[in-house]
């Protein structure tokens, strides 16, 4: 059965495509009922303020509700772009310490 559902949905077959996908999801699918659902790509301007926001420490919670997407799809995009938040506590001090200047020369 699910072989000739996938020819139908590649068009193989002569039975209409929403037929078989109908079809397809009534007996459960591949996913066993679960639909994945589509949200749409994000926008040049999205990934520009999340990249310019999220660095400076902005409340993750604050872009989520602003974008209008989840807190887990903010904080995996950031990954993805490949930007962090600003570090704090002993991260902080340790990244402080190995930046630190030289002290002064005593003479």
């Amino acid at each position: 059965m699910f072989k000739a559902a996938k020819a139908a949905i590649r068009g193989k077959f002569s039975v209409p495509r929403q037929r078989v996908v109908q079809a397809f999801a009534f007996l459960g699918g591949a996913s066993g009922g679960y639909d994945k659902q589509i949200r749409p790509r994000w926008s040049r301007d999205e990934e520009i303020y999340l990249s310019r926001s999220y660095p400076k420490g902005t409340d993750v919670g604050f872009i989520a509700g602003l974008i209008g997407r989840p807190i887990s799809a903010v904080r995996r995009k950031a990954l993805r772009l490949g930007v962090h938040r600003p570090r704090s506590g002993r991260a902080a001090k340790a990244a402080n310490a190995l930046n630190a200047p030289p002290p002064p020369a005593h003479f």
